[in-house]
């Protein structure tokens, strides 16, 4: 039977930067790696605000990705 093992993650920020001259939303996004397979979704939320404080544009989507490969 096949199993999964974790490979790695990675947390994406995806800020509202503005507006382009068509008035369509412009979003920038930030992704940090290394994150480690036990967090828990309450800790990237309170990283994602902490990390959102810091900035002047509106967080409008957290996103963990995560890599495994099949043993």
């Amino acid at each position: 039977m096949a199993m999964y093992q974790f490979q790695n993650a990675t947390f994406t920020l995806k800020f509202l930067t503005g507006q382009n001259e068509e008035g369509e939303s412009v979003y920038k996004k930030v992704t940090y790696r290394n994150i480690v397979e036990t967090v828990t979704a309450d800790q990237l939320n309170t990283v994602a605000l902490a990390l959102a404080s810091l900035t002047d544009f509106e967080l409008v989507d957290v996103e963990k990705t995560e890599k495994q490969y099949v043993m």
